[in-house]
């Protein structure tokens, strides 16, 4: 396993060898939590002349994988956007906010009745979207003559590739309750979900050459 992340300038900024550093790393829908431990500075050869700086951990020999969401989960295969209101703080956040909301572009990949994945606009910088940051996601989707403002908090963060060399960063976010919510906002996310899972269903019915019962 090969882990990249940014390590600061400064020695004195980076751990003591042997210290824990816990990791969170994206694999497809899924993430994966484990605590490594810092060994040491290292180089990482990416060609013939050239390196990079790195860091090396030892990694357990057990790793979880987990997954946040139990609920049927459609893929979005026209890109919808979305904005994610997010709050400096794990605090509520409003849409029209105050100096600490930041609004950032997003795509939405994936969607179920509990949370939504969306891949972030590459014009956004690194690391504006961090796990346990409260948000609210915007969706515009369609046939819904409005937009849906959704209150959720950010439970993954990962880099993927979008292309053969180019990477950007997802996020997934996890729905609060219903009582949390705007009146009717999950219902129209489950509509959406459940519509969209029965056209799946007919699609796959009538490339199996299913008949009539």
């Amino acid at each position: 396993m090969t882990l990249a992340l940014r390590l600061p300038d400064n020695a004195a900024d980076l751990p003591f060898p042997g210290a824990p550093v816990e990791a969170h790393v994206g694999v497809g829908e899924r993430s994966v939590d484990f605590q490594v431990r810092f060994v040491g500075r290292s180089e990482h050869p990416v060609g013939e002349a050239a390196s990079l700086r790195c860091a090396q951990f030892s990694v357990p020999e057990k790793i979880a994988v987990v997954q946040h969401r139990g609920n049927f989960r459609i893929p979005i295969e026209d890109p919808l956007p979305v904005e994610l209101a997010l709050s400096a703080t794990r605090g509520p956040v409003s849409w029209r906010g105050s100096r600490e909301t930041q609004i950032v572009c997003a795509v939405l990949a994936d969607l179920s009745f509990s949370g939504a994945r969306v891949t972030l606009d590459r014009n956004e910088p690194a690391g504006s979207v961090t796990r346990s940051q409260r948000v609210v996601c915007r969706l515009h989707l369609p046939g819904l003559p409005q937009r849906i403002d959704l209150d959720g908090v950010v439970r993954r963060v990962a880099t993927v590739r979008a292309g053969t060399d180019q990477a950007c960063e997802e996020v997934g976010i996890e729905f609060l309750p219903a009582d949390r919510q705007p009146p009717g906002a999950l219902q129209k996310v489950r509509d959406f979900v459940l519509a969209e899972q029965r056209a799946w269903l007919a699609r796959r019915i009538q490339v199996a050459g299913v008949g009539e019962w």
